[in-house]
């Protein structure tokens, strides 16, 4: 099954679950509203916080993964063994399987325990330290892209990385990775990862991953 990491851009929607002092922009289609008003109540209420604001998005950018959740969760075990150390493993065979990695993670607390990470997870762009689970649907959570991005470019010179995908663009990011043998899935993940990140931070919109 592939992966989708979208952002996602709508208009101001308020939401029910509280009263904040001001509209909450939240990132979904307009036909998604009643979803959108719910999803940021519980984002609230995980992250214990009144009300936030959320950007509008400027332009919508959808990637489609090429691969499954185990090409995504590839960047953990690369950045456990980064984090353990402090250098870039020679091959695949220094890596831990997902089974195996246990915390502490240095420097890198989410992208080493990505395998908490739910189904579909939310990029959100505060700053908060742990993963979340929606407490109202165990298969979602929540992930600060603020947290998410800072490990992303802690970890990119190990991996000869300083622009992702939306910088430079997706045939060549791909062509990249596809060069990046044989930490190629690794590669590709950073690639899109960091470019959902880093334009959740900018744009302060919410990022999808499902």
């Amino acid at each position: 099954m592939s992966v989708q990491i979208s952002l996602f851009g709508s208009r101001y929607v308020p939401t029910p679950t509280y009263k904040p002092s001001k509209k909450v922009r939240l990132e979904l289609e307009k036909e998604h509203s009643a979803e959108a008003k719910e999803l940021v109540g519980r984002i609230c209420g995980s992250l214990a916080v009144d009300d936030f604001e959320l950007g509008e998005l400027r332009k919508h950018e959808e990637a489609s993964f090429p691969g499954s959740w185990e090409t995504l969760l590839s960047i953990a075990p690369f950045a456990a063994y980064v984090a353990e150390h402090g250098t870039r493993p020679k091959g695949l065979k220094d890596l831990r399987s997902l089974e195996d990695l246990k915390p502490p993670f240095g420097d890198y607390p989410l992208l080493a325990s990505m395998t908490a990470w739910r189904a579909t997870t939310y990029g959100v762009p505060m700053d908060f330290a742990d993963a979340r689970v929606d407490e109202e649907d165990e298969e979602h959570g929540f992930v600060s892209s603020v947290r998410l991005l800072s490990e992303l470019n802690r970890l990119g010179p190990s991996l000869g990385l300083d622009r992702d995908a939306g910088e430079l663009g997706p045939d060549a990011a791909e062509a990249i990775a596809n060069k990046a043998e044989p930490f190629g899935d690794q590669v590709y993940t950073w690639l899109m990862l960091r470019w959902m990140a880093r334009e959740s931070v900018d744009q302060k919109v919410l990022f999808q991953i499902s």
